[in-house]
C-alpha cells in the first residue's frame, strides 16, 4: 500500500506542508509513476487534520510505503522532497515493489518451511 498524507486546510502557499503536497501532486504523481502505482500499490489518501501540530511528523504531508504484512518499508517526507521530481519518484516506486516483491518471497518461503516442518513432526508422530 502507498499511503499520501496531504493538508489541504488553509494556509499560506509558503507553508512546508503545502509545497510538499502541491510538489506530490504536480510533479511526482506524474504519469509514468500513476502506471506505476496503479499496476503495483493499492493507493490512498488521507487528509492531515488542520488542528494538529505541524512541527510533529505525523501531522506532516508525506508518502508512506507498507508491505503486504502491514510492516512500513520507507516513507518520503519533507526532508526528502527531491524524491518528489518524476524520475527520483519512479525510481523509488520501483525500488519500494522490489523491496516489497523481497519480503512477499520471505514470507512464502517461511510458510513453505512451516508447512515441510509440520509434515515432518506429523510423520515422525505416527
Amino acid at each position: 500500500m502507498m499511503v499520501y498524507y496531504y493538508f489541504s486546510g488553509e494556509t499560506k502557499p509558503t507553508e512546508d506542508n503545502f509545497k510538499y503536497s502541491r510538489k506530490a501532486e504536480m510533479s511526482a504523481f506524474s504519469n509514468d509513476a500513476v502506471e506505476l502505482i496503479n499496476k503495483a500499490w493499492v493507493a490512498k489518501k488521507i487528509e492531515i487534520s488542520a488542528d494538529g501540530d505541524r512541527k510533529i511528523e505525523k501531522n506532516q504531508a508525506r508518502i508512506e510505503f507498507w508491505s503486504f504484512t502491514g510492516k512500513k518499508i520507507d516513507s518520503v517526507t519533507q526532508k526528502e522532497q527531491q524524491v518528489l521530481n518524476p524520475s527520483p519518484f519512479v525510481t523509488k516506486l520501483k525500488e519500494m515493489e522490489k523491496k516489497n516483491r523481497e519480503i512477499c518471497n520471505g514470507e512464502i518461503k517461511r510458510m513453505q518451511d512451516e508447512i515441510e516442518r509440520r509434515k515432518k513432526q506429523d510423520s515422525a508422530s505416527k
